[in-house]
């Protein structure tokens, strides 16, 4: 049995970027999505707003984790423990956006979750 209490309990906002932008830096931890979410739809107008309200420190809600598969063990790579984001996708890839820098390495959004469109949103 998995220690509970070495949950993720608060990540940076470069930590949520990381998830997807540079899971490899998280030695203890990942984070991916399961199945069962949709693709990424905000507009860039909806990534805006998150950043205006991180910048001015107004919460932007919790995002929920699990680490629970489908068949009801706990998902492990080797050391690393496997969580499986269920809300704030949204969210997390707008993070993950905002910490993007398109000159510095153009192929960094392949890792981002479920992208739909050709051209990535850059803030």
């Amino acid at each position: 049995m998995m220690d509970f209490e070495t949950a993720p309990e608060t990540a940076s906002l470069r930590q949520i970027a990381d998830w997807q932008l540079a899971p490899e830096t998280n030695t203890t931890y990942s984070v991916d999505l399961p199945r069962l979410q949709r693709g990424f739809v905000w507009e860039t107008s909806k990534i805006i707003d998150l950043w205006d309200s991180i910048l001015r420190g107004f919460p932007i809600g919790s995002l929920l984790l699990t680490e629970i598969g489908e068949d009801g063990s706990i998902h492990t790579l080797g050391d690393i423990r496997k969580f499986w984001l269920l809300d704030g996708q949204q969210r997390a890839t707008s993070i993950a956006i905002g910490y993007h820098n398109p000159w510095q390495n153009t192929n960094a959004t392949e890792g981002l979750w479920s992208l739909k469109s050709k051209s990535n949103p850059v803030l």
